[in-house]
């Protein structure tokens, strides 16, 4: 099996994972607070339709982060050490940035849910795990944004500054001499 082939089954294994994933979450709040019987013909249908619209959505999500992700390999592969370095550690960041919005995201769940008198335990892993996903998501896209604007910033500076870069001054500047003359040293 070809690499695009394993990819590929590969992609739409952890989308129908995270359509599954979202579908049960998504079953389990209507349960909870809408007070929907999981059998029941609505519970089964509205299952169904959160897995179908969350299987559109990590499509999505495959192909953007497909295309992002090659981007970013590539630039990984072609940066400095410096550079790369400092993308560890806004890919640690971002892993971090995820873990308090899922945190966080749990904690309210559970909160509201000790309100109520219901037992959603289940309900709040389901809830951190997307919103772990939904965060490193996020964080990406922050850090990407950041980025690019402060390359652009940096670039600007740069350009605003007028230095011309000459070599280094290993060549001869022979622009400034009459002809005859030596070069100047």
């Amino acid at each position: 099996m070809s690499f695009l082939k394993k990819y590929a089954f590969a992609v739409l294994v952890l989308d129908v994972l995270w359509a599954t994933l979202f579908a049960t979450f998504g079953s389990s709040i209507l349960s909870a607070y809408a007070g929907v019987p999981t059998g029941s013909l609505t519970g089964v249908s509205g299952w169904i339709l959160v897995f179908v619209a969350a299987l559109f959505q990590g499509a999505v999500f495959a192909v953007v982060g497909s295309v992002f992700g090659t981007l970013l390999l590539i630039a990984f592969a072609k940066a400095p050490p410096v550079i790369r370095k400092l993308m560890m550690v806004a890919l640690a960041a971002d892993v971090v940035w995820a873990f308090v919005v899922a945190t966080f995201g749990a904690g309210v769940l559970e909160h509201v849910n000790m309100q109520i008198g219901v037992d959603g335990t289940f309900t709040a892993v389901l809830l951190w795990i997307i919103a772990f996903i939904a965060g490193f998501i996020q964080g990406a896209i922050f850090i990407g944004v950041g980025g690019v604007f402060l390359a652009i910033v940096l670039f600007v500076i740069a350009a605003a500054t007028g230095k011309k870069n000459d070599g280094g001054g290993s060549r001869p500047n022979i622009r400034d001499r009459n002809p005859g003359e030596p070069p100047h040293r």
